[in-house]
């Protein structure tokens, strides 16, 4: 199993228990959750860009197998902030 399917395989067992969660959070601190996972998504989106800018191909290159699974999660993070906030 590589880094990608990793990290959606800890996604499906992981948003249940985030869901419960952010759903216990008021407004604020719920607010500060999509701020923050926002800028871990942008963060590890930045490092896949400058991978493509640099003339890679970060989807077919085993070396970024890490990063791909690391937007899978932030990705998922994100949506379940999200889902919870009503966006």
């Amino acid at each position: 199993m590589n880094h990608q399917e990793m990290a959606l395989e800890l996604c499906d067992g992981f948003t249940p228990h985030d869901l419960i969660a952010l759903g216990q959070l008021n407004q604020d601190a719920l607010d500060a959750q999509s701020a923050a996972r926002q800028a871990l998504l942008d963060h590890v989106n930045a490092m896949w860009d400058k991978a493509k800018a640099d003339g890679h191909a970060p989807a077919d290159d085993p070396r970024f197998s890490a990063v791909a699974g690391l937007r899978d999660l932030a990705a998922e993070l994100l949506s379940n902030s999200y889902n919870v906030n009503g966006h």
